[in-house]
């Protein structure tokens, strides 16, 4: 399983907000999560994230 850095998830993220804002597409709620369960996020990338980067990610 590859290990997804925050900025291969907040990118992944944002690329998918942008689909559904500037373009109006749908979400396919099924591809995100099928894509995120391909990635292991580790627990120290957690524990390093900061107030903002988790603002950004919806927390």
């Amino acid at each position: 399983m590859e290990k997804m850095s925050f900025e291969l998830l907040s990118s992944f993220l944002l690329s998918q907000i942008t689909n559904l804002v500037l373009f109006e597409q749908e979400p396919r709620l099924e591809y995100i999560f099928d894509q995120l369960d391909e990635y292991q996020i580790p627990l120290e990338h957690w524990q390093a994230l900061t107030i903002p980067q988790a603002k950004c990610l919806g927390f």
